[in-house]
């Protein structure tokens, strides 16, 4: 109602609150207003300390985990962004929240050596760029901006400008798909565009937001093609992720990537990556399939049976194991 001030809107919101426990909706909208009012609060005294010629944060980062198109969050952010605007504030309102800490390091990193690294964005899938992911309110190719800006980063249409060759392994479909949703019949011929940017030194981002909550595993045995067939995409070059929300990977590889360029810190690097394809590989895309076939194939067994029988899934699950890995 507060987007399109459509009547029938405010009037279906009234019907549902109905539905739910009075005691439920009063917590609900307290525990909003409380989060609300305490950020808000802290903007205050920001406006209130520059208007007096000091500094009380150099940067606030106020991020959205788990939105969508419309909801009381999106309100909220939206008056977040205009005090931000009113005031001039050194703030940013956009989707994300587990990256931040990283995305933190990568802005003091930049402001630090004094350098805003340059990104080249290579998409999978340039049609689709303004489509908006799971768990979040506004197009992907948005939150990506607002990902390199956040960390200090910029963006740059020349590759003989760039320090970054951003590869971004977008979605085709109108809504996005999990990881554990993921057909398993596709090819690697798929990530043919990223091919032309793979023999270079500099620094390549993988931003693997094709599925939430999860790799792509095509996109990963791509990656494992391009490593052994073409001895190309080496583990202290590139920066991976594809874990949770769009927002989430996009901002750590983003930063990570805005690190590796400044710092060349490649035995670090390759230990996160390494972690990264265990986590967004293995367990989210591999694990969890298996996990969700498992509990499919052992409905109307007894309530403790998925606690005590750990191996049954070594019955039950007829098909192969899927395994990718990078060496």
């Amino acid at each position: 109602f507060y987007i399109f001030k459509d009547p029938l809107d405010l009037e279906k919101a009234q019907q549902s609150v109905q539905n739910v426990p009075k005691n439920v909706v009063s917590e609900f909208v307290w525990r909003r207003d409380r989060n609300f009012n305490i950020t808000q609060q802290a903007l205050i005294y920001q406006h209130n300390w520059q208007t007096n010629g000091k500094t009380l944060f150099e940067r606030i980062f106020i991020t959205q985990d788990d939105n969508a198109q419309y909801g009381l969050n999106i309100r909220e952010a939206e008056k977040f962004k205009e005090l931000v605007e009113e005031w001039k504030l050194p703030a940013m309102v956009y989707p994300g929240a587990d990256e931040v800490g990283l995305t933190m390091l990568g802005r003091v990193g930049t402001e630090e050596q004094g350098y805003s690294s340059k990104f080249l964005l290579i998409f999978r899938d340039p049609k689709t760029i303004n489509y908006i992911p799971n768990y979040e309110g506004q197009p992907m190719i948005q939150t990506l901006q607002d990902q390199i800006k956040a960390a200090g980063g910029t963006i740059t249409t020349s590759i003989s400008n760039a320090d970054i060759i951003l590869l971004v392994n977008n979605f085709s479909t109108k809504q996005q798909q999990e990881a554990s949703q993921q057909p398993l019949n596709g090819t690697i011929d798929e990530y043919e565009p990223f091919n032309a940017y793979l023999n270079t030194s500099l620094v390549l981002g993988l931003a693997d937001i094709r599925y939430s909550n999860g790799a792509d595993i095509n996109f990963i045995n791509w990656m494992k093609y391009e490593r052994i067939t073409k001895s190309l995409l080496s583990m202290d070059q590139f920066c991976y992720a594809g874990w949770n929300t769009d927002g989430n990977t996009l901002g750590t590889v983003i930063s990570n990537s805005i690190l590796l360029n400044l710092f060349k810190r490649t035995q670090q690097n390759k230990y996160f990556n390494s972690l990264r394809i265990l986590e967004d590989l293995n367990y989210e895309a591999l694990l969890r399939q298996e996990m969700v076939y498992y509990v499919d194939h052992v409905t109307g067994d007894s309530t403790d049976h998925l606690d005590t029988d750990l191996s049954l899934s070594l019955i039950h699950i007829s098909e192969p194991t899927r395994q990718a890995e990078i060496s």
